[in-house]
């Protein structure tokens, strides 16, 4: 019974962030496969590996004391651990980075993934131990007020990835992806340390936590008008070939998730626009990066094309509407 109220409790808020993750990104939503194996690289191997790691650290370090090593040596390994993930897509599955909003969902992700995992732990701990009022106190503690901050860490290193992505030159590439990370160590460590201090470290964390969300949100509204930009120039180009002048209106004056991308009435069409959307930004990576760097970037686009012509094909009727 205790375990499965400590995994309730955990899993309900990384649930909900979750969703709101999934939601966050208004054009192209990352492959929910993709997002399921970051969120579980942070839930499983991160945990796991800093809590085997760490005691391993704080012997080795053992002129250092136990909190001064919690505080700034378990936020570099725990960081470092959780960029493996949004590195391997960065890497890997690079025509599913996009930029610096697909680093923050990924980093948000891996981050709900490990604050999860991390919060059963202290759950059953409390419950076991201390009992229901302690439960509830960790819960509004780790589960909502500190609920978004292993997220906001990790969404810092993904953002570090994402100004990476359409940057050319390896300096200025691991520049930005080193920036990420002593950036999101800094803002960890210090709520670390607030934590550990009564009074005045509590409204630090508190303030730490609150600012970031504030920033946050700055940073996703930024990335929206930014992303409308490449959109508006790349699909301009398209209309009247894979694209009506009535579809490519919908996508660009809406102000949210353009509903026509999610169209029930008529799904081959919100597909085919979708597909639309994966096409511009192949465009505008192969306009920025070049396709000398991307040598699939042609072959990418080629195959999206064919795509949304055979969707046009088997779509009956007028679609500029």
């Amino acid at each position: 019974m205790t375990v499965l109220i400590a995994l309730i409790a955990c899993s309900v808020p990384g649930l909900i962030f979750a969703i709101l993750f999934y939601h966050a990104d208004r054009y192209e939503r990352e492959p929910i496969h993709f997002l399921v194996l970051v969120f579980l690289w942070g839930t499983v191997p991160s945990l796991i590996l800093s809590e085997l790691l760490n005691p391993q650290i704080i012997s080795i370090l053992a002129w250092i004391s136990r909190s001064t090593v919690t505080t700034l040596v378990a936020p570099a390994l725990e960081e470092l651990l959780k960029a493996l993930a949004i590195a391997s897509i960065f890497f890997f599955a690079r025509q599913e980075f996009d930029g610096v909003l697909d680093g923050l969902v990924y980093g948000g992700m891996v981050g709900l993934g490990f604050a999860t995992a991390e919060n059963y732990i202290y759950y059953i701990d409390a419950l076991q131990n201390r009992g229901w009022y302690a439960l509830f106190e960790l819960f509004v503690l780790r589960g909502i007020v500190f609920g978004l901050s292993h997220a906001m860490y990790s969404g810092v290193v993904g953002a570090g990835f994402g100004l990476a992505r359409h940057t050319i030159g390896s300096r200025k590439r691991i520049s930005y992806i080193i920036g990420g990370l002593i950036a999101a160590y800094c803002i960890h460590a210090t709520h670390n340390l607030g934590s550990r201090s009564p009074g005045f470290g509590s409204i630090l964390s508190i303030l730490i936590a609150s600012i970031g969300l504030v920033i946050w949100y700055i940073s996703f509204q930024l990335v929206y008008k930014q992303e409308k930009r490449i959109l508006e120039k790349e699909l301009f180009n398209e209309i009247g070939n894979t694209i009506s002048d009535y579809e490519y209106k919908q996508i660009i004056e809406s102000t949210g998730r353009p509903q026509i991308l999610d169209d029930s009435d008529n799904p081959l069409r919100s597909k085919r626009l979708r597909l639309n959307i994966e096409l511009a930004n192949r465009k505008h990576r192969a306009r920025t990066i070049g396709v000398h760097i991307e040598e699939e970037l042609s072959d990418d686009m080629i195959e999206l094309r064919s795509r949304i012509a055979s969707l046009q094909a088997n779509i009956p009727g007028n679609n500029n509407q």
